[in-house]
């Protein structure tokens, strides 16, 4: 049993004093490939150590290097790692400053081969950014790369994305509030949509607190805690979300905050139908229609709808198709 737990580290060793015996221009090209990843662009590396003459990158090298890395049969002049234990072990032997550089060059590469399109490369560009401990740009293509990704509902990756981008965040002085408190905001979003829900209360709870300043902001932000809290059945506390976020916006006579209080007590009514209050649910919900129609299609109308549908269906009035087609028809318009 003693053998089998020390096995990955002997394995680890192994592999680290082989890599250690080669040639110093082809170990300096392992350790270098291995900041690429398990594979990587065969032009990409040339590119990254062109007339660095440390390395040794001609295309013998791989031949001398088969032991550890072969060439892509999938992707033309690309080459991968024969192990990601490979891969990891040639990184562990780069000092931090090393890493730094490498990570570096391959972001300045990349960017300039992405030229206008910085979009198509901003996974890749959040990565070794970040790595290099170049904040600033981390910080621009982790929130891009976040954005992309939450387009196309791939949220458990724009959670990532997101929050390499606020520890990024950290190191830079000058960041406006907002733009962190609508990154922490935009993280929250994806983890709810992923089901993460208790994860999305800390997000907004953490863009809560750099708005101060900001009391619609606050409101709309309280709204989203007030849904996360419902679907994890905690209706008392979705309540007192809704009355949070009521009290930042009720004294002010804006179309945004109207539209905040709209929003938070279609909400309210929601959690007393989840709650079986039916008639506390349908007579908020008849307030939010009342005020909120004036203001255009909007999810908090299309909500008080759905909920006078379920509340007179409740109370046993089953007369209420039109509440349900009118939801339907604000949906279709939002």
């Amino acid at each position: 049993t003693d053998e089998a737990e020390e096995l990955p580290e002997s394995v680890e060793a192994l592999v680290a004093t082989r890599i250690d015996r080669l040639a110093p221009g082809d170990r300096a090209l392992l350790r270098w490939a291995s900041v690429l990843g398990v594979s990587f662009s065969g032009t990409l590396i040339r590119d990254v150590l062109e007339d660095d003459p440390l390395v040794a990158a001609a295309s013998e090298a791989w031949d001398r290097l088969g032991e550890f890395v072969e060439r892509d049969p999938d992707v033309p002049g690309a080459f991968r790692f024969r192990h990601a234990l490979i891969r990891d072990a040639a990184y562990e032997g780069l000092s931090y400053k090393r890493r730094r550089e490498l990570h570096s060059r391959v972001a300045e590469v990349l960017e300039r081969s992405a030229g206008d399109r910085p979009e198509e490369a901003a996974e890749l560009l959040s990565l070794h950014y970040f790595n290099a401990g170049r904040w600033a740009e981390a910080w621009q293509y982790s929130r891009l790369a976040g954005d992309l990704a939450r387009e196309v509902y791939a949220n458990v990756d724009a959670a990532r994305f997101y929050e390499r981008a606020l520890e990024a965040s950290r190191h830079i002085k000058d960041l406006e509030a907002d733009e962190v408190a609508s990154t922490w905001r935009a993280l929250g979003e994806v983890r709810d949509a992923a089901g993460a829900y208790r994860g999305a209360l800390d997000a907004f709870r953490s863009a809560v607190k750099l708005l101060q300043h900001e009391p619609v902001a606050q409101a709309e932000i309280y709204a989203a805690r007030a849904v996360a809290r419902s679907r994890l059945g905690s209706y008392r506390e979705a309540l007192r979300e809704t009355t949070a976020g009521l009290d930042r916006v009720t004294s002010l006579d804006t179309p945004g905050a109207k539209r905040a209080a709209s929003s938070l007590l279609s909400l309210r009514a929601q959690v007393h139908l989840f709650q079986d209050r039916p008639r506390d649910a349908i007579a908020i919900a008849t307030k939010v229609v009342s005020e909120a129609e004036a203001l255009g299609p909007s999810m908090a109308l299309a909500r008080a709808y759905s909920v006078l549908e379920g509340g007179y269906l409740d109370i046993g009035e089953h007369d209420n198709a039109v509440y349900e087609e009118r939801a339907l028809e604000i949906l279709r318009e939002i």
